[in-house]
């Protein structure tokens, strides 16, 4: 209770006590005391306006930013998470546990999503990659191209008519020097 009172500015009284002499007379100079409990009002009263002029100090809120600051941003790069939609999980973990980004990096459940995440991104960039490559499968039937590399027209009239096009197109852009 004594630390509530010093921040507040209270300081305790002490008790009054009664002076005698050898006959039992009451000898207490009570004006003294009058005076000194007086000075010691005074004081409270201008501790008291003092904190009644003050402002109030403001709390300090925290705020807290969308997403992830640069600071944890680098932290998860040098930790090898690159990947935004990796830094996007960490963060949606952050925010539904409430917990440090250190201690959610320790989380067994959260790592396996990750690499769970990583084997997906490998096989679609294999993927990508492959459907990219300069080989090409057969065309189709149905495709111009395949028509004009066979040599031979189609039986539907209006993919023929394509292919005839494509041939003319193909010729007039041929080697200028070969007539």
């Amino acid at each position: 209770m004594s630390n509530e009172n010093e921040e507040v500015g209270v300081e305790e009284v002490e008790d009054i006590v009664e002076e005698k002499d050898d006959e039992g007379n009451d000898t207490t100079d009570y004006k003294a005391l009058a005076l000194k409990m007086q000075g010691m009002a005074k004081r409270f009263q201008t501790k008291i306006k003092k904190l009644a002029e003050t402002p109030p100090a403001k709390p300090t809120v925290e705020t807290k930013s969308e997403g992830l600051d640069y600071g944890q941003k680098a932290y998860l790069v040098a930790l090898g998470y690159k990947d935004p939609a990796e830094q996007r999980k960490i963060e949606e973990a952050m925010k539904s546990t409430g917990k440090r980004i250190e201690d959610v990096l320790e989380n067994p459940y959260l790592k396996s999503d990750i690499e769970n995440m990583r084997e997906i991104n490998k096989s679609q960039v294999a993927s990508d990659a492959t459907s990219k490559s300069k080989r090409t499968g057969t065309s189709s039937k149905s495709e111009v191209d395949y028509w004009v590399a066979k040599g031979e027209l189609p039986e539907d009239v209006t993919l023929a008519r394509q292919v005839v096009a494509a041939r003319r197109f193909k010729d007039s852009k041929g080697n200028p020097f070969r007539k």
